[in-house]
């Protein structure tokens, strides 16, 4: 997904939410507002796109609680 006119390093707080399920749809809200969604396929092996890496493995971080993966 590609978002064109979100400035993130204005000096400002935003709110930046990322959603996503494999085989379904990922969003992007920013300060409380959908910008952007498409549809979400997993990359196989290990991809670099932009300033995110995407694996074929799935790690979650223990500081997180009711994470679910599908």
């Amino acid at each position: 997904m590609s978002i064109e006119g979100i400035e993130l390093f204005k000096g400002k707080k935003h709110m930046v939410a990322y959603s996503f399920i494999n085989g379904g749809e990922q969003k992007f809200y920013y300060d409380g507002e959908l910008k952007a969604s498409s549809e979400f396929r997993m990359p196989a092996g290990n991809d670099l796109t932009g300033m995110a890496v995407g694996t074929s493995n799935t790690i979650i971080s223990e500081g997180f609680e009711k994470v679910e993966i599908s």
